[in-house]
């Protein structure tokens, strides 16, 4: 299934918003290692439309995925072209959980 993800030049992969505050990859990701996805583009750019600082859309680019859920992991973000820059935060996220279950033993899910 495609879906679609919002990214920011400056900003990275928009990876969600709780408490009326956007997260994205290259502020602060916040525990985060997945970006919400959109059903198409214009479904994200009503979405940002909608936002309290009443951001434009033509400031974001909207990158079609693969995915079956809501959220779209690295890999599939990495697949899709997402600039690696913007994807470093996260990856390095998923580092340090993959380093903390070998430590502790804890297996793969």
């Amino acid at each position: 299934m495609k879906r679609v993800v919002i990214t920011h030049p400056q900003m990275g992969v928009y990876l969600g918003n709780a408490m009326g505050f956007g997260f994205f990859s290259l502020l602060d990701c916040v525990g985060h290692s997945q970006a919400v996805s959109f059903g198409s583009v214009s479904a994200a750019q009503e979405h940002i439309k909608n936002w309290a600082n009443h951001s434009d859309p033509a400031t974001f680019a909207f990158v079609e995925v693969d995915a079956h859920e809501e959220y779209v992991d690295v890999i599939s973000l990495v697949q899709a072209g997402v600039p690696s820059s913007m994807l470093e935060p996260m990856i390095a996220l998923e580092q340090s959980r993959v380093r903390a279950m070998q430590i502790t033993g804890q297996r793969f899910q």
